[in-house]
Order: structure tokens, then C-alpha cells, then sequence
């Protein structure tokens, strides 16, 4: 039996409040939720994982039918930009601006003064082209950091490193997964951490580099993750690689305080969460400041706010939701809201 990877997590139980993720593709975790429910009235979450102008469309036309088939779902996009969220609510979409980089817990993304430094730089990414590996290449002692999340082992974006100072894939050339703590020790090991890509959504990476006390070197961007830069910490250059070279030069040479670059992104954490359990206590009655702490944590949350939760065959998904039925919808709706 072939089983399909979802992102979800029950937030909360009265009322029912479920959250998942999307890229391009949410109808696993809108199963999850409806099964768990059992025709209950439930509020399910949905963590933007891409660019939100992209994900408009499709989510209009999901509203619609969920509205026709399962009145009992109330639908509400986190948005990691004010401005996806206003796109989504000039739709009629509910939406909200609650950035998922808020959601990393700090206390396993943690600095470590004390460890040697001993990679130039670290770049966390798939290796699909969009992360843009190529801009690294040349950038010598790197650590790399990888997967594949089609596996395929299709490794055309590494074959161009010159001078790697790790990279988790084993001497038969397959990709192994490291566990939190391991990836931890490598970013703690480097002196500034890489992220590349030109469109995506608000990327956890670049936050688990500040949140480990290492400065960022990026590319101009779309999806959010810039709302967490600060300038002090972050240096946003062309993507060449001579210009990714120059910078993390830059870094190695001059680096910012470690626990400066790690409270400057929990200043915006706060804020993050403290409008999630804004929400949470407006729909529940209930007062979930009670047992937060001084970063606005609550028992509530879980690291990403998400478990990674195996699905069976899509036949399972309901039909409406089915790739082949959204597309049409998709696109019809979109000739009517260009």
C-alpha cells in the first residue's frame, strides 16, 4: 500500500481546532481533520507553505466547495506576509497574518557559544532546483545539509560543489536523514547559514539559522521569510555566486553577536503568537495566556505546530478534493477573478 506524507496537528479539543499545511496540495490534511472530527464542528488552520499569490485561487475555489460539502469546516489561511493576508481576505478568504518561522521552538533551536567553528557556511535545502545550490558551489568548507522529498535521488543541484565541508549523503551516494539535534551541531559549527532560492514560502531554515545564532546570507526573495531579517544580521545580495561568495566572506570576518541575531528573531516570534492565542481565545472563550512564557509558548504548540502523520492511498480523499477536479475549478475561477 502506498502512503502519502501530510503535516498536521490538533491544536486544540473545544472547540475543535486542527492545524495543517499547504504547498500545492492540502486535501491529505483536510482528510485527517474531517476524519478526526466525525462531522463535528471543527476549525482547521491552514499554514502557508508557499507564496501566497500562488495558493489565492486554489484556495477560493476550495472555500466554495467546502462550503457546499462540509458546512461544519471553518477555514482560515495563516498567511506569512501582511500582504497575502489581505490578498486572501479581499477574496472573501479568512486569513490571518501569523508567520510559521513563529513557530519554531527556540528551546530545541538553540546557540551554542561554546562549540569551534568550523564550516564557512551552512545551507539547508532540498535538492530541487529552486533552492539554487549552484549559487554555493564555489564556496569552500560548506556544510550542506539535504534531501530528497520526491525520492529520486535525482542530486543534479550537488554535483558542483568544490570544496564541501560536509554533506549528509554516504559514500554509496544516497541522502541519510539527520535528526534535530545533528542538524543543530552542524549550524552551530558554521559561521553563517545560506538561503537561496528566489520564491517559496517563509522557508523554517532561515530561521533556524538565527534562532541558533548564526547570520544569513540570502537572495531577494518572495514568500515571506524576509519579514524575519533584521539588517544587522542578514546580508541580501544578488544571486551570483560571486556575490554569495563575497558575503559569507563578509560573515566569517565579521560576525554579529550570537544571542543579539537569536533575540532579534524572538522579538517577532512574540508577536507571531501572541496573535495565534489572540484567535484562539476569541473562538474559544478561554484563557490561553494563563500558562504561556516569557516567549509567549504555550503548552498548546508543538514544535512547527505540526506532526508528520502518514496517509493512506489519495482514494481515500474525497472526490471534490481530487488534483484533476481542483485544476478545472482552478482554472475557471480564475478566469473570473484575474
Amino acid at each position: 500500500m502506498n502512503f502519502t506524507i501530510t503535516k498536521f496537528y490538533q491544536l486544540m479539543s473545544d472547540p475543535l481546532v486542527f492545524i495543517i499545511a499547504t504547498g500545492w496540495n492540502f486535501s491529505s490534511g483536510i482528510f485527517l481533520c474531517l476524519k478526526e472530527a466525525k462531522g463535528r464542528p471543527c476549525h482547521v488552520l491552514v499554514q502557508c507553505y508557499w507564496d501566497g499569490a500562488d495558493l489565492v485561487h486554489s484556495a477560493l475555489a476550495f472555500k466554495h466547495q467546502a462550503a457546499r460539502h462540509y458546512p461544519n469546516l471553518q477555514l482560515t489561511y495563516l498567511c506569512n506576509t501582511l500582504a497575502d493576508a489581505q490578498l486572501f481576505q479581499s477574496k472573501g478568504i479568512e486569513a490571518l497574518h501569523i508567520h510559521q518561522n513563529a513557530f519554531i521552538d527556540e528551546r530545541i533551536c538553540r546557540t551554542d557559544p561554546d562549540v569551534s567553528k568550523i564550516y564557512s557556511a551552512a545551507h539547508t535545502a532540498n535538492v530541487q532546483s529552486f533552492k539554487r545550490h549552484h549559487l554555493a558551489w564555489n564556496v569552500s568548507g560548506i556544510a550542506v545539509i539535504t534531501y530528497d522529498p520526491a525520492e529520486q535521488n535525482n542530486f543534479v543541484e550537488l554535483v558542483g560543489y568544490k570544496n564541501l565541508g560536509f554533506i549528509n549523503r554516504s559514500k554509496d551516494g544516497n541522502i541519510y536523514t539527520l535528526s534535530r539535534a545533528e542538524v543543530g551541531a552542524i549550524l552551530h559549527q558554521s559561521k553563517c547559514g545560506l538561503i537561496l532560492s528566489e520564491k517559496e514560502g517563509a522557508n523554517f531554515a532561515s530561521a533556524e539559522y538565527l534562532l541558533s545564532g548564526i547570520p544569513v546570507v540570502s537572495t531577494p526573495s518572495v514568500g515571506g521569510r524576509d519579514e524575519f531579517f533584521d539588517p544587522r544580521h542578514v546580508k541580501i545580495v544578488e544571486p551570483n555566486a560571486e556575490a554569495v561568495e563575497r558575503a559569507v566572506a563578509e560573515w566569517v570576518l565579521n560576525p554579529p553577536p550570537s544571542a543579539e541575531i537569536r533575540e532579534s528573531v524572538l522579538v517577532k516570534c512574540r508577536e507571531h503568537r501572541r496573535r495565534l492565542l489572540g484567535f484562539l481565545a476569541a473562538i474559544s472563550n478561554k484563557n490561553v495566556f494563563s500558562d504561556i512564557d516569557e516567549n509567549f509558548w504555550s503548552p498548546l504548540f508543538v514544535d512547527k505546530l505540526t506532526d508528520t502523520v502518514p496517509i493512506g492511498p489519495t482514494d481515500n480523499i474525497p472526490l471534490w478534493s481530487h488534483p484533476k477536479w481542483r485544476w478545472r475549478v482552478y482554472k475557471k475561477l480564475r478566469s473570473y477573478f484575474r
